[in-house]
């Protein structure tokens, strides 16, 4: 392993292990202002691709594809010791990419998706009659308390990475997807805690596709 590339994966270590940390922050703060002020201000929450592809979460699988490269690379390119078998470090490497390449796409294929059911919703929130308007591509809901039957929540419950989708089941009859990739989620579930919910646990709590 050359010089270039021991320091290529050091950085990439450093920026793995207190990037994510640092986003998680950000994130909380940011999180935690956009739940509370919709109780006592009008406020709307719309999310865009790029905001929703530069998340946390996306950016640890952005990491785990790079990394998953850089092993390639070296299996690839590793130069070895007449005592340490070259099918042993390639066959170790190899397994490294694969781990990290599986990991890259449990992510990915979580947010894209979520993404189906996030892009192009608005929520907005109106403290003064109690009421959140959801505007979807192809209708508009205005919800008030009485109108919402029943809400299904399910998660993987995952301490790290928490996936949950929120099926709202209005009393017309009609249903509303909404995932926890999408901002203000956290302020409807407060507007209507008062709500029936059912949590549901899965490992893998993809949404369907005829939801």
């Amino acid at each position: 392993m050359t010089a270039t590339e021991t320091t290529i994966i050091v950085l990439i270590l450093i920026a793995g292990t207190f990037g994510p940390w640092i986003l998680i922050i950000i994130s909380a703060v940011r999180d935690s202002n956009r739940a509370y002020d919709p109780l006592y201000e009008p406020r709307s929450f719309q999310t865009t691709g790029k905001t929703y592809f530069l998340s946390l979460d996306c950016f640890m699988a952005y990491f785990f594809s790079g990394m998953s490269l850089l092993f390639i690379h070296l299996a690839i390119t590793v130069k070895v010791t007449d005592s340490t078998p070259r099918w042993l470090v390639v066959t170790v490497l190899g397994l490294l990419a694969l781990m990290m390449g599986a990991m890259a796409l449990y992510i990915l294929n979580f947010n894209i998706n979520y993404w189906k059911h996030t892009r192009g919703i608005t929520l907005s929130f109106n403290p003064n009659p109690k009421t959140v308007t959801v505007s979807t591509p192809t209708a508009e809901y205005v919800i008030q308390d009485e109108d919402v039957e029943h809400i299904d929540v399910v998660s993987n419950e995952h301490p790290k990475l928490l996936y949950s989708y929120f099926r709202i089941r209005l009393k017309s009859g009609d249903e509303l997807i909404l995932t926890d990739k999408m901002p203000g989620t956290d302020a409807f579930l407060l507007y209507f805690k008062d709500v029936p919910f059912t949590r549901f646990k899965q490992d893998l709590p993809i949404i369907p596709e005829q939801s």
